[in-house]
């Protein structure tokens, strides 16, 4: 037993309680903790390091209860006379540290233990001036003091915008005066720090402020009610865009920037493609043409040209447009508008392929033996006149007419050879999922529906090519040692069938057991698209991604300088991939949105079919065969997956994105 645990018995302390001085009378010993019974009549063990005074004064257990009232009466009243201030201008620059019953001397002139407890309390209460540290009270040197002052001064300014902010926004909300408001510069202020939060969620205050307005809703919808409740929204301003955060309109600096180039004149370094039909296949609305295409028959085969818009002789690495094109990553295609990664000048006019007009490009000049089989390519930089612009339903039509000439017998020889490549693909493992797409457009506030077939052979066509074109680069990088990006994918753990026609079942168990792609350094295989290296450039106009990667094969094949270096590039394409999946899903939720918002006018009341793909907790999940879209199919009974059934919508919301069915 440790003769000294043996004298506190019966003592009062004084211990820190969450930084809370609190009084307590120790009744039992052990270790290196006593027994105490607080101020409040609880029995606890604390070590003795906590209490930072034991006075000596000893109470009966019984008396503690009264006793402590007292003292801290005592305490409470002594404490109201202490400047610590005061204290502090006494004692800085002659003492950097000093017991509590020292500052007791100096403050009353004596040490008992109310005046003890008076000073400790008012210095925990003081934390600009003084520190406790180990039981000793260290004194803040003056630079110090006067920082703490200012963070604190800081502190309590940013306490009352809060308060402020919080009590304007709130009548703000309840306010019908919207017109005749008048704004204070604070206010503005505010309002434009709330327009930065839809495009940026970093800024920790303003969602404090609209959470605590607007618990009960998402902090960026609560926004966009603020702003319209101050008139800084237009009354047909897209709610779903404002709360996306989706940034519309260009930088001044990047307008004022394409206002200055000037279009493409030739140069005697490129390529002049001179064939007689050069043409892109596009939608009907599309203007950003991103690739035309070339076909003509020789001796010893096919020769095939793919132009890609050469979008880098616009815009250069770390430019404003660079740097504009980086934050928006890629084009945003959504029912209600199309939202660019570039401004339309260089978008929909100098760098796209448009018919008639001399436009740069990267050009893949590939041969074809007359079994098909690839001979030769090489990539070079080239210009290029388009002189036949085709719709996908367009060149469909060619395609299944009886025409053996002109751009007809072009696409039936491109035909012939993306077939060919196709199921080379597929013999050397690719997996070919042609699933419809749902074109969904919003015009004159009417939505309107599109079937894109997965089938369709002109789209099959175009996309063949490009993922030639994409994995022809692979290779060139690959044997020219120019550092790229590729993109990969492992396969996946058991076999995977092929789809020869669409299955909603099928579909969902392949790409359940499918493994996400990857970027990487070094070439490798890409299990889905059946290719031993593969990379992707085609789309620069649209995807910033891609627009890096031409910029590194252009520099390449001028014999510039690389713009980006193996690190650079990995690590500007892993930031865009993680922005990526956010874009997607904001293409996805739009899509839905209008999708369910035409539902629920036109057919809610009509049945359906749906094929059941696999059970959840609250049904079946179910598609639509007709609009290739999921919702949820409730019912008592038993389903079995696969199994096409009539249904009716039961439950609708086009904001959410819920759509539920009940069999019929």
């Amino acid at each position: 037993m440790n003769p000294m645990m043996m004298e506190h018995a019966g003592n009062v302390l004084e211990f820190l309680d969450s930084g809370t001085l609190k009084l307590g009378l120790v009744t039992q010993h052990g270790g290196s903790k006593v027994q105490i019974t607080d101020q409040n009549g609880k029995q606890r063990k604390i070590s003795l390091k906590q209490a930072p005074i034991l006075h000596t004064e000893t109470v009966a257990a019984g008396d503690f209860s009264s006793f402590a009232r007292e003292f801290l009466k005592s305490v409470a009243k002594l404490q109201e006379e202490i400047d610590t201030t005061l204290l502090w201008e006494t004692v800085e620059g002659d003492h950097s540290e000093l017991e509590t019953s020292e500052l007791a001397e100096i403050y009353f002139g004596e040490s008992s233990g109310p005046k003890k407890s008076a000073i400790l309390r008012s210095i925990l209460d003081d934390p600009v001036h003084f520190k406790l540290r180990a039981g000793s009270v260290v004194v803040r040197k003056r630079q110090q003091v006067e920082e703490l002052i200012k963070a604190s001064k800081s502190r309590e300014k940013k306490d009352a915008l809060q308060k402020r902010t919080v009590e304007w926004i709130q009548l703000l909300l309840h306010s019908d005066n919207v017109p005749d408001l008048k704004l204070t510069q604070e206010q503005e202020l505010v309002l434009r720090r709330i327009e930065g939060f839809l495009q940026n969620d970093s800024d920790e205050e303003v969602l404090k402020w609209l959470s605590e307005v607007a618990s009960d809703i998402s902090p960026k919808v609560a926004a966009v009610e603020v702003l319209s409740a101050a008139g800084k929204v237009p009354p047909d301003a897209d709610r779903f865009l404002l709360t996306a955060g989706v940034e519309i309109l260009f930088s001044k600096p990047a307008l004022d920037e394409c206002a200055r180039l000037r279009a493409y004149t030739s140069v005697d370094s490129r390529v002049r493609e001179e064939r007689e039909f050069i043409f892109s296949i596009d939608d009907e609305d599309t203007e950003e043409i991103d690739d035309a295409l070339t076909v003509e028959k020789t001796p010893d085969g096919i020769a095939v040209g793919i132009h890609i818009a050469d979008v880098g002789h616009f815009v250069s690495k770390d430019d404003v447009l660079d740097r504009e094109a980086f934050r928006r990553k890629s084009s945003l295609y959504l029912p209600q508008k199309t939202i660019r990664m570039l401004p339309d000048r260089i978008s929909n006019d100098l760098s796209s392929l448009r018919a008639g007009e001399v436009r740069p490009s990267a050009m893949f000049q590939v041969e074809f033996g007359d079994d098909l089989s690839l001979k030769s390519y090489q990539i070079v930089l080239a210009e290029v006149r388009v002189s036949n612009r085709l719709t996908y339903d367009e060149a469909d039509d060619l395609l299944d007419s009886e025409e053996s000439e002109g751009i007809a017998a072009n696409l039936e020889l491109l035909d012939r050879v993306t077939s060919s490549l196709l199921q080379g693909r597929i013999d050397n493992g690719a997996l070919v999922i042609r699933r419809p797409e749902l074109k969904i457009v919003l015009k004159d506030k009417k939505i309107e529906l599109k079937i894109i077939k997965a089938d369709s052979p002109s789209r099959r066509l175009v996309s063949e090519l490009m993922i030639l074109g994409n994995s022809l680069a692979a290779e060139y990088a690959r044997d020219n040692g120019l550092p790229i990006i590729y993109r990969a994918q492992n396969p996946p753990d058991g076999e995977i069938p092929q789809m020869t026609s669409y299955d909603p079942l099928l579909a969902n168990q392949i790409f359940s057991k499918l493994e996400p792609g990857k970027l990487s350094l070094l070439p490798q295989r890409h299990f889905g698209l059946g290719l031993d290296a593969y990379t992707q450039l085609t789309s620069p106009i649209r995807r910033y991604a891609d627009l890096v990667l031409q910029r590194q094969l252009s520099s390449h094949l001028a014999s510039r300088p690389l713009p980006y270096d193996p690190q650079e590039m990995l690590q500007i394409l892993g930031t865009l991939q993680a922005a990526d999946a956010d874009l997607k899903g904001l293409e996805r939720r739009a899509n839905r949105m209008y999708l369910l918002k035409y539902l629920e006018e036109h057919c809610r009341e009509e049945t359906m079919e749906v094929v059941i793909i696999r059970s959840v907790s609250s049904g079946y999940l179910a598609e639509i065969t007709d609009l290739v879209t999921r919702g949820i199919v409730s019912c008592p009974g038993t389903l079995e997956l696969g199994a096409v059934i009539e249904a009716r919508i039961s439950k609708i919301d086009p904001d959410s994105g819920f759509l539920q069915f009940v069999p019929v």
